[in-house]
């Protein structure tokens, strides 16, 4: 055990401290030195924490109750050589407690009513009927803390003490107000943990929400999209607050949507998906109509889109192109393209922005000569559908809507030699950049990438193989397997029953296996047991839908 360990049973079982008193005094003085925790809790927990403190402790050390004296209890948390040692120990009673005045009452509060309140409130005259020279400290009386309060509000509203008496500077009444705001908030705060109330389900926030279904699924939901989940509440800045992640009517259509959409892509039931490969020139960014002249000519791969700060490859300010996803999942994405810096400056800032689902998809700083292009290579995940891109160049600059920061469309861009007189100069005399610009050649979307087919996630929940029999039998014990997953405990029969039974209608429906098992593996997504944590202990016989 470690010197702080020590310091700590011997200030608590020591023969020679007797009363409550010394015994509290020992332990605060313990507690100080070794950096301890203390926390309060009911008799009720004393002989199973009486009988772990003898385990930790020596066989000839006596340890014994005082009921007479015994009120609180006081768990000790101390982390002596990186292992967690709890102690069960009597504490000091509640009479004890209430006797002793706090020391800052003594020194602050009991001075400011001597000098400026008892003329009013004292022993010859009560106006109110409040006497506050031997008024309460103990907040944790509903009268004596409604008294405090209104003591509070009535100086701060300047009506105590009333005009013509002594009156206290501000800085006085200042720590009066704060001893009282500060004593309120503890004895609710006692109040509330006295009362044993806590939230038995939290909500899985959409950060949790999401890395929860990669885990089962292995595929993203991107919960932040316009089509993702609602987003969370907070509370002073925590999002993890189980009566503030309340569910909604959106909530249930978002989460049936996420689900289907998750196991859609994770199952994919039916061919599989072919790779596709979208490629975009400056002919399709910039819609130039010269694209068969500079192909008869052989010079179409020197046409380059070049993008000034604050502007994007489209040419037109707010202008977005159009990108169709047939199949969600990961998608692989190349920008071939040149950086110009300044001498002295800071780089071109490539971004490539989805307006459609309202993220940015990547964003990097580029620096790379005009005549040694680079390209950039990411990964990200799409949804299905039709996405409006933007390809910026995300560094100050000057209006997009100028004239001067457009592009020419009659008269393509091939190098820095060729630039209208009208429009912003890339280059000095020398051709060194005076503004961060980017020139891209080219962008192009490869996807869906599938590794490997059926899915990794398809195969481990039909973990037979596809010589298996497919009866209602293994659909049970699919179902029981992926619920017992999801869930984070084990399952119980009439949970995996009600879905069996799902499973059953789907297949009277006239569905394939593999859809039926979809169609229950959907209602465990949908479920409170796979959308709720639940914080503390359940009945055994409890059944979670």
């Amino acid at each position: 055990m470690s010197c702080a360990g020590a310091a700590f049973f011997r200030a608590v079982i020591d023969p020679t401290t007797n009363t409550l008193k010394e015994k509290y005094h020992r332990l605060w003085n313990a507690t100080s030195a070794c950096g301890i925790s203390v926390h309060y809790t009911t008799q009720r927990e004393e002989e199973k924490s009486l009988d772990l403190l003898r385990t930790m402790l020596p066989s000839d050390t006596n340890i014994e109750s005082r009921g007479a004296t015994r009120r609180l209890w006081v768990v000790i948390g101390c982390l002596a050589t990186s292992t967690l040692l709890l102690g069960y120990l009597s504490a000091v009673s509640t009479s004890y407690a209430a006797q002793t005045p706090p020391s800052e009452y003594v020194k602050v509060v009991k001075p400011f009513v001597a000098k400026y309140c008892v003329q009013c409130h004292g022993d010859k005259l009560q106006r109110g009927g409040i006497r506050v020279d031997t008024l309460g400290h103990d907040f944790s009386t509903p009268v004596i803390a409604m008294h405090w309060g209104d003591i509070m509000e009535r100086m701060n509203a300047a009506e105590m003490p009333p005009k013509g008496s002594l009156q206290p500077k501000p800085k006085e009444i200042a720590n009066i107000a704060d001893w009282i705001t500060a004593q309120l908030r503890e004895a609710d705060a006692v109040q509330k943990a006295g009362l044993g109330e806590r939230v038995s389900f939290r909500r899985l926030t959409r950060e949790e929400y999401r890395n929860t279904v990669r885990d089962l699924l292995g595929v993203t939901v991107d919960v932040t999209d316009p089509t993702g989940l609602p987003e969370d509440p907070d509370w002073q800045g925590f999002q993890r607050i189980g009566s503030v992640l309340t569910i909604s009517p959106a909530h249930v259509e978002k989460y049936l949507a996420a689900a289907e959409a998750a196991l859609n892509e994770a199952l994919s039931i039916g061919p599989q998906p072919q790779r596709d490969t979208v490629r975009w020139t400056p002919f399709d960014l910039r819609g130039l109509s010269e694209r068969d002249r500079f192909l008869a000519r052989g010079s179409a791969g020197r046409v380059r889109a070049d993008i000034v700060p604050n502007n994007g490859a489209n040419g037109t300010p707010g202008e977005n192109k159009l990108l169709v996803i047939k199949t969600a999942g990961e998608y692989v994405v190349r920008l071939k393209l040149s950086g110009l810096r300044p001498p002295g400056g800071i780089p071109p800032r490539v971004s490539v922005y989805a307006a459609d689902l309202g993220r940015s998809l990547f964003e990097q700083d580029v620096e790379a000569p005009e005549d040694k292009p680079i390209t950039i290579t990411f990964r990200t995940h799409l949804p299905a559908g039709a996405h409006q891109i933007r390809i910026l160049n995300a560094v100050p600059g000057p209006n997009p809507e100028a004239a001067s920061s457009r592009p020419d469309g009659a008269h393509p861009f091939t190098d820095l030699h060729r630039r209208r007189p009208w429009q912003i100069k890339l280059t000095d005399d020398d051709f060194k950049p005076l503004v961060p610009s980017i020139l891209l050649d080219s962008v192009e979307w490869e996807g869906p990438m599938i590794s490997s087919w059926p899915t990794p996630a398809y195969r481990r929940i039909f973990f037979r193989g596809e010589g298996a029999t497919q009866d209602a039998d293994y659909a049970r014990q699919i179902l029981a397997r992926f619920a017992e997953r999801a869930y984070r405990r084990p399952v119980q029969t009439p949970e995996v029953d009600r879905l069996v039974r799902l499973f059953e209608k789907s297949q009277k429906l006239g569905d394939s296996f593999e859809s039926s098992v979809q169609t229950a593996l959907l209602a465990v997504l949908c479920s409170k047991s796979f959308l709720y944590l639940v914080e503390g202990q359940q009945s055994i016989g409890a059944v979670s839908a």
